[in-house]
């Protein structure tokens, strides 16, 4: 049985634009973030190291948007 997502990590993955009802269900989805960064062979992180790794990007997306306006 998969195991259900934690309110705190709901609320992270939902930052993220994630909706997922088990952690197996996140931890596809943020591997798949992540391979299309062109980050590989994260399949065995477990969800919250890949959860602060897709945040990176984000947060570097962010960035590059701000600067983008100066």
């Amino acid at each position: 049985m998969a195991k259900k997502i934690d309110a705190k990590l709901e609320k992270r993955l939902k930052n993220l634009g994630i909706t997922a009802k088990s952690e197996d269900d996140a931890r596809k989805k943020l591997v798949a973030k992540l391979e299309k960064e062109g980050i590989e062979g994260m399949e065995e992180e477990d969800l919250e190291n890949l959860i602060d790794m897709v945040e990176s990007f984000v947060e570097d997306d962010n960035d590059t948007e701000e600067n983008d306006d100066v």
